[in-house]
């Protein structure tokens, strides 16, 4: 596994945010083709395709089982991800000072603007102004919190009542869509994590399962097991949903910040993206498990002590 070891050296040598750029690089270019308005234009497939297309390349003279490529294109999957969101938390951590300020300029100079102005029409326009300025603040915010969140207060906590309260805080948007949320959680099982967090990355994945669905009457489950890994004990919340499912496309950035499936400016697209950060500051993880056809599973794998 010659390439494989000089990959990884690669990938330590340089810079993170080159690393998924490289790897590209590496796999051949493999496109398909796609309708859009009328117009044909190329798409690059999913990183697994490309990833899988170059290990089948580089490894054709040699014997390595199906499962073996599996186990390998996951944990590669992972590791760029991980690098990906990183480099993206550290590029939003310089970048949201420098905006923020401008826009706190604008917010205030249009708030004072419009507290001396009597023509109709220009206290609209001064309102919009300082609405677009405030909703600007918001994002800046979710970019701020993502690239340096606070620190977790670890206790133990009740996931039951944790998750439950996650499906409470999406009352409103469950009734106006008819959907119905089960959670199958045992009452005496803990976990040890940041009350709040847990509130907020649970609330988040509830909330994009009913936003993502495409008809009215969804059903969600939220179950959660005990497992071990690499010698370690581990819980493993699921939550399944029968919506339209995720797409490989899809998959491949439903944890990027500001990235939605929803059409612009019907959500901030950063949910997930929290939901990512709060189980990786926790020492977990989230993972997308690949589905065939209709329905969406997501798996929360939380570590047993931090």
């Amino acid at each position: 596994m010659i390439w494989y070891c000089c990959l990884m050296i690669a990938y330590w040598s340089i810079p993170r945010m080159m690393a998924s750029r490289i790897i590209r690089g590496i796999a051949p270019p493999i496109r398909k083709k796609v309708r859009c308005n009328s117009m044909t234009v190329g798409r690059p497939e999913p990183l697994r395709l490309q990833l899988a297309a170059m290990l089948d390349r580089w490894l054709a003279p040699t014997s390595i089982t199906p499962q073996q490529k599996d186990e390998f294109l996951a944990e590669l999957e992972r590791v760029l991800e991980t690098s990906k969101l990183e480099a993206l938390g550290e590029f939003a951590a310089g970048a949201g000072h420098e905006i923020n300020n401008p826009v706190a300029t604008i917010a205030g100079r249009a708030q004072l603007l419009l507290s001396g102005e009597t023509d109709p029409e220009r206290r609209h326009a001064l309102e919009i102004i300082g609405g677009q300025a405030l909703r600007i603040r918001d994002m800046i915010g979710d970019v701020m919190l993502f690239a340096r969140p606070p620190e977790p207060r670890i206790e133990r906590v009740e996931l039951w009542t944790v998750v439950n309260r996650a499906v409470e805080s999406q009352a409103e948007l469950r009734v106006k869509q008819a959907s119905q949320i089960n959670v199958d959680i045992p009452p005496e099982l803990t976990v040890s994590g940041d009350r709040t967090q847990l509130l907020v990355l649970f609330s988040s994945l509830v909330r994009n399962s009913l936003e993502a669905s495409d008809r009215p009457g969804i059903e969600i489950t939220l179950d959660a097991r005990q497992d071990e890994r690499d010698g370690r004990p581990w819980t493993v919340i699921t939550q399944t949903d029968d919506g339209p499912g995720i797409p490989a496309d899809v998959r491949e950035h439903l944890f990027d910040p500001f990235y939605s499936g929803r059409p612009a400016g019907r959500g901030l697209g950063f949910g997930l993206s929290k939901s990512w950060r709060i189980a990786q500051m926790h020492g977990g993880e989230i993972r997308v498990v690949p589905t065939e056809g209709r329905g969406a599973t997501i798996e929360v794998w939380w570590p047993e002590s931090r």
